[in-house]
């Protein structure tokens, strides 16, 4: 049952034995209209490059540039809620290294704004550039939203971004992550095979610059993401490169929705 609902229907149920026969009109009206807006808010976002259904599952298998897995990453969406002409969901992204133990985990906001799909800029945020926030608190101070267009070109140019944090650690300010992504670019269309099946899919390069401070010294971090994208799924494959040179990849394992 789509997400928004069961609370609508119990609204419903509640009304029928209340004894006010205006409060009992005005509660069934509302009901109505909740499911009536949520369900074509839904209907709107049926094809846009995430999915945006209650529980929908995606897992990556995570490899290093050799080819050895060095983890995995699931991402769960729930909490589907629809207002001011937006479908919200939460996303939540948890990673494991290769002896499944979690590393680390984030709350995402996924959105869905007139057929376009919006993401937290913290879900591209590579999990190495995070390797020395992992003994403190990953605190997001702004970050903005990345865009996919309900319709996808070769040659298509998209919004750029920035993500700012800091680490904290016992309460106390230790380091900082300032991330920018630039030239997001649509390159190609191309059918995608991965264990979790084959897709038709778009990949989108960007470029990524990012500087962590940690203890008054600037450590620069500049590489290529890649990644593909296919309607009504999401991301399918990612590839990181430094200086051309492969670094590491994701590809989607499992798939529920």
């Amino acid at each position: 049952m789509r997400a928004g609902i069961l609370p609508a229907l119990f609204l419903f149920i509640y009304s029928s034995f209340h004894p006010s026969p205006m409060k009992k009109i005005l509660s069934v009206c509302i009901c109505i209209c909740s499911i009536c807006y949520l369900v074509k808010a839904q209907q709107q976002c049926e094809n846009v490059l995430y999915t945006f259904k209650e529980g929908a599952t995606h897992e990556f298998s995570d490899y290093n540039k050799k080819g050895k897995q060095a983890g995995h990453t699931t991402f769960i969406l729930s909490d589907i809620s629809a207002g001011d002409s937006v479908l919200t969901g939460q996303l939540k992204k948890t990673s494991y290294d290769e002896k499944d133990k979690q590393l680390a985990s984030a709350d995402l906001t996924l959105k869905c704004r007139n057929g376009e799909a919006l993401i937290d800029m913290e879900s591209v945020v590579s999990e190495k550039q995070l390797e020395s926030y992992r003994n403190g608190e990953f605190r997001i101070i702004n970050q903005d939203l990345l865009l996919f267009p309900n319709v996808l070109e070769v040659g298509a140019k998209l919004n750029n971004g920035k993500l700012s944090a800091e680490l904290d650690s016992d309460g106390t300010k230790v380091g900082k992550l300032l991330y920018e992504i630039t030239e997001r670019l649509v390159q190609a269309k191309e059918s995608v095979t991965v264990p979790a099946g084959t897709f038709d899919c778009y990949k989108i390069s960007t470029k990524v610059h990012s500087i962590t401070t940690i203890a008054g010294v600037n450590l620069n971090y500049d590489y290529v993401l890649i990644e593909w994208y296919a309607y009504g799924i999401g991301l399918v494959r990612s590839e990181t490169y430094k200086k051309g040179t492969l670094e590491t990849y994701s590809t989607l394992t499992k798939l529920s929705k």
